[in-house]
């Protein structure tokens, strides 16, 4: 017989042996499981967490546009949309006029809370003016209908974008485009309709917009006409932001008369900003947690362990038949390897359904959408085996040295 096959055939006995000896001792065989599953189940999560942080990064950079630079109204110790009003349209234009790098310059206008209504159906909303198109100036795009013109904006054109929820709450079983919606007090004609996005639990607030030529916002909010909330730039790359960045709010802090010391009274995000922020709150979140799971993996594996070392104890005779039938001391300690890595596998899957269970329940919350993907159960996959093979080693080592003649006595 083939060497190679021989040892093949060894291992596949060896293997055999040791899921009897597994499934000869359910209580053994469970409660390690469960040591090690517990430890196992916030590897699960942490990583979930992580793929999760990673996927809604990326989402957002796409939804903000990684080549925008967004200036908001207030100061850091404001909230980013409060009523304090800071910037200006004649910020916009100057920033316009002083960065020809920025092919896109916007001040964002908007009202919240207005009534808009069809027939029965009504609901508060944000009502803002754009100044170029949805896609150009939200990095949004149009699903249904067309995108407003430059002609809507000369001719001062009573039309409107709705937002996704706007759109299913007043429309909800019918073609929104040609019909007229009342915002407050005036009307205007639904061209378009916008995409969805997602923000989990904020996906309404964010799909709740009425967009209308920034002409026809100037006449109908004559109070917000020089107002902005924001201010969005775009350039060429996501280098140029953060290139032209330090320029531009030095540019504003002149502007606003703002002396050294004082503090900035408008804010700043980039796509590089949202990232790192999202990055910096879910790796804190996944330290923490991290630094409990691996508490968690050690203690299991130690207890773990040591009921493999009793348990060694009260197999004395089980290894003496083994012995007595040709079985070395490197055949018992594969063994043991064996059991442990098949208790470890069984950990792994207790692990599996217990962070499936807390994956579930943060997603509830609706943020992050954290879900075990391939990639989270193969990291988990291995990690239950090198705990196995970490632990296991102690207990295989104590029974592979058993003497194999007080082994045999025992019998």
């Amino acid at each position: 017989m083939n060497l190679a096959l021989f040892k093949l055939m060894r291992f596949l006995g060896i293997c055999k042996e040791a899921l009897r000896a597994t499934l000869s001792a359910p209580s053994r065989t469970i409660l390690s499981a469960v040591c090690i599953g517990l430890g196992i189940a916030g590897v699960t999560i942490v990583t979930a967490l992580g793929v999760a942080a990673l996927e809604k990064a990326e989402y957002m950079v796409e939804t903000f546009g990684s080549d925008t630079l967004f200036l908001v109204s207030g100061s850091d110790y404001n909230m980013p949309f409060s009523r304090q009003l800071t910037l200006s349209v004649g910020d916009a234009d100057a920033l316009r006029e002083n960065f020809p790098d920025a092919y896109f310059v916007s001040p964002i206008r908007n009202v919240w809370g207005l009534i808009v209504s069809y027939q029965n159906a009504r609901l508060m909303s944000e009502v803002g003016g754009l100044t170029g198109s949805l896609e150009m100036e939200r990095n949004w795009k149009i699903v249904e209908g067309r995108d407003l013109t430059p002609d809507d904006r000369e001719y001062a054109n009573n039309v409107c974008i709705l937002g996704a929820f706007v759109r299913n709450t007043l429309f909800p079983n019918e073609d929104p485009l040609g019909k007229q919606i009342k915002i407050g007090r005036g009307v205007c004609e639904v061209v378009g309709v916008a995409e969805e996005k997602t923000l989990g639990a904020y996906d309404n607030v964010l799909n709740t917009f009425v967009l209308i030529p920034d002409t026809v916002f100037a006449k109908r909010f004559q109070w917000r006409r020089l107002l902005a909330v924001g201010i969005r730039m775009r350039f060429y790359s996501m280098d140029d932001v953060n290139r032209q960045l330090p320029m531009v709010i030095e540019f504003l802090r002149e502007r606003h008369g703002l002396e050294d010391g004082q503090p900035n009274d408008f804010r700043f995000f980039t796509a590089s900003s949202i990232s790192q922020m999202i990055y910096t709150v879910m790796g804190a979140i996944g330290a923490f947690l991290g630094a409990i799971t691996l508490l968690v993996i050690i203690v299991g594996g130690f207890v773990t362990a040591n009921i493999f070392l009793l348990a060694t104890q009260t197999r004395v005779k089980e290894i003496g038949i083994r012995r007595a039938f040709g079985a070395n001391s490197n055949d018992i300690f594969q063994q043991f390897i064996v059991e442990f890595v098949i208790v470890g596998f069984c950990g792994m899957l207790v692990g599996v359904l217990v962070g499936s269970g807390y994956a579930a329940f943060i997603s509830s919350f609706g943020f992050l959408d954290v879900k075990i993907t391939p990639t989270v159960f193969f990291i988990t996959a291995f990690v239950s085996l090198v705990v196995a093979l970490t632990f296991g080693i102690l207990p295989a080592r104590s029974a592979a040295k058993i003497n194999p003649i007080d082994a045999i006595k025992s019998l």
